[in-house]
């Protein structure tokens, strides 16, 4: 499939004057983004907890997660990321793509758009209705 990169914003809602324009590597693979230390200090994004990471190599690495906003395709969220230290690569992750109701396109290497699907079952209302009636009887 072959990677590419997608471009986002990024800021602290305490401190939305200043925002990180960021440029990354696309990895569903990945749950959450990983965003350079250095960019997270310069926006004073706040600190959530460490978490454990299963690096490629089969290690586990010890990060920090942090809280910021990010916007892409006009679409603004709260969003985790990882705390990314000297010697990890920046990317955006599931977590990302999919809060902003982004879609992955494998064939034209981009992020777009896309309807953000309900996991839950919906009932109709007529359903709802007969099984009320049901219920009562």
């Amino acid at each position: 499939m072959g990677t590419f990169s997608a471009k986002f914003c990024m800021w602290n809602p305490n401190a939305p004057e200043i925002v990180e324009e960021i440029e990354a590597t696309v990895d569903t693979g990945a749950a959450f983004s990983w965003i350079l230390r250095e960019r997270l200090d310069r926006l004073g994004a706040q600190r959530l907890r460490r978490l454990d990471f299963r690096a490629s190599d089969g290690s586990i690495v010890k990060r920090d997660t942090a809280v910021v906003w990010v916007e892409s395709h006009g679409r603004k969220v709260p969003d985790i990321v990882v705390v990314a230290e000297v010697g990890d690569t920046e990317l955006i992750g599931s977590y990302t793509i999919q809060g902003l109701g982004l879609a992955y396109d494998p064939i034209q290497k981009k992020l777009s758009l896309a309807e953000i699907p309900a996991m839950a079952f919906i009932e109709s209302l007529d359903d709802l209705q007969a099984r009320s009636i049901r219920a009562r009887s």
